[in-house]
């Protein structure tokens, strides 16, 4: 298989009550993260907008051409969201803690967003490095201390972890390139009284720590 294009394509139509999570949903969710939804999703503690609706509100913003609006170099595109919209898998998944932060004085590009996939599941997705200066300078970093970017995604994932107790949920993280190494570096950081809320952890090519 190529591309999660085709994977929309080919299972896209079975819910994941029918089919459960398996790795390439978490490439699903994980490139959803590169998707600038600025003023769509919901930031924390504001409410929730589900997939369909995201993507719909987004095309009618951007048209077909979703460059601006890519947080990376990524294969995302008017069809590839369409796709996404219209399948039983995701399209009815709610969005909500939208985080999008780029601080050149603290050397900072931080983006994230939780997906919940079932009403007791929530995949927390970090974005991984966009085309600033800051994201690409933040990489080299990361090969020698702690970054601003790992901080921040301890502390959302500890927040989206308490959050799920309350509701009485589990957590499954992951990102592509640095994202994957905020949702180790995060997963490791997670209090030990959280921890058990993790249920799986994906670094999809991303840096070791």
């Amino acid at each position: 298989m190529a591309h999660i294009d085709e994977y929309l394509a080919w299972r896209g139509d079975l819910t994941l009550a029918e089919r459960p999570f398996n790795d390439a949903d978490n490439l699903v969710c994980s490139v959803l993260a590169y998707v600038d939804f600025t003023g769509i999703v919901p930031r924390p503690g504001a409410g929730a907008i589900t997939v369909a609706e995201a993507c719909r509100v987004l095309l009618d913003r951007a048209g077909d051409d979703l460059t601006p609006y890519v947080r990376s170099f990524a294969k995302v595109d008017s069809a590839y969201l369409r796709a996404l919209a219209s399948s039983a898998r995701f399209g009815g998944a709610c969005l909500h803690d939208y985080v999008d932060v780029i601080d050149p004085d603290r050397a900072l590009q931080f983006g994230a967003l939780t997906i919940d996939v079932s009403p007791r599941l929530s995949y927390v997705s970090f974005r991984g490095t966009d085309g600033t200066l800051v994201g690409w300078r933040e990489d080299f970093m990361l090969s020698f201390q702690v970054t601003e970017a790992q901080r921040h995604a301890a502390r959302y994932l500890a927040d989206a972890a308490r959050a799920a107790v309350a509701r009485g949920s589990h957590l499954y993280v992951g990102g592509h390139s640095k994202g994957g190494n905020l949702a180790s570096f995060a997963a490791v950081s997670v209090p030990p009284e959280l921890s058990d809320q993790l249920l799986a952890v994906w670094s999809n090519d991303g840096p070791g720590m």
